[in-house]
């Protein structure tokens, strides 16, 4: 039988399981999703127990993980297991602050890649600092300690910082080892940031056997930091090329990085700059629906209430980015 004709809408009762090349919508929109909003939340166990009420008991979060990042900000993740679905969700928080996108700006813009043992290529430091720091700060020791449930899968997920932070530490599992049987770890991202260079991109590609890049039409962070700055998106990218990211809009799949059909053939200007296709994913703003426990999904805020001022956000824009008059 195939696989999207068996799917129905007890999700609740199927592994997520998905080739590579392969999007499903409603599984990622109902069931992946909610794991990154939910590190938005100070409690995710709560985001989980009021959407999937039925698996109650059988969805734990034993592992919650904040910790002392850059400049006075901080970094959280969060580790899950679903018992019935034999699956360990790690989700990392997305940035939290404007100040927190600014340092995250500045590094990438006034410190250089840096080689790292931890990972194949170079990577941007602000990222690898916190990834480090959480993974130090008892991230790796509970992973280790619950990987030993025999056939479980890893997803890995985040929002923004998040989806950067997820992505180095899939990166961080090709390059070390450690035991982990890659075929049982999935990567999932939204509104990703570029991480590192073409080495740790193409690594990353070419040995994690199921990665995807969801990415929101003119999500301006998922086009920083700049590929003038030697920096490289992973495949494989699935790109919604409408403001509206509704069930039936429709949406492109790019398996080589910075495909021109996908987000990185989108430039932005001075009428249409703003962060809302950033902040918000599946008609949701993200960080809203997660810290409400996954309750309110945001739909009574103004997208435009959103905006950050458009002088603060032109600074952001890579060279290519902007329009040939204005450069």
């Amino acid at each position: 039988m195939n696989f999207q004709a068996s799917l129905t809408i007890s999700l609740v009762l199927v592994a997520v399981v998905i080739s590579q090349s392969f999007y499903n919508d409603t599984l990622v929109r109902s069931r992946i999703f909610p794991f990154a909003a939910a590190a938005y939340g100070d409690s995710p166990q709560k985001c989980f127990d009021n959407l999937w009420k039925d698996e109650i008991g059988q969805h734990f979060t034993p592992g919650i993980i904040s910790v002392p990042c850059m400049n006075n900000t901080h970094c959280f993740a969060y580790l899950s297991i679903h018992t019935v679905l034999k699956q360990i969700v790690i989700a990392f928080r997305g940035t939290d602050t404007k100040g927190q996108l600014w340092d995250e700006y500045r590094d990438e813009q006034d410190m250089a890649m840096v080689s790292d043992s931890y990972f194949y290529g170079k990577v941007n430091y602000y990222f690898a600092d916190s990834f480090h720091r959480l993974w130090d700060g008892g991230l790796g020791e509970k992973l280790e300690q619950y990987y030993t449930q025999q056939g479980y899968e890893i997803l890995f997920t985040g929002h923004s910082l998040g989806g950067a932070l997820a992505t180095l530490n899939v990166a961080y599992i090709v390059r070390s080892g450690l035991g982990y049987d890659l075929k049982r770890i999935k990567l999932v991202t939204f509104g990703e940031p570029r991480v590192g260079d073409a080495t740790f991109a193409d690594t990353l590609s070419k040995y994690a056997p199921y990665v995807l890049r969801i990415t929101h039409y003119r999500d301006l962070i998922a086009r920083r930091p700049c590929k003038s700055d030697g920096y490289q998106h992973h495949s494989t990218e699935i790109f919604f090329p409408q403001e509206d990211m509704g069930v039936n809009n429709p949406y492109i799949t790019c398996i080589g990085p910075e495909d021109p059909t996908c987000s990185a053939g989108i430039s932005s200007t001075l009428t249409n700059i703003g962060i809302e296709d950033h902040t918000h994913y599946y008609d949701v703003d993200v960080s809203v629906y997660g810290e409400s426990n996954c309750t309110d999904k945001g739909l009574h805020r103004s997208k435009k209430g959103s905006r950050i001022p458009q002088r603060w956000l032109w600074g952001l824009l890579c060279d290519d980015d902007i329009p040939k008059h204005i450069a």
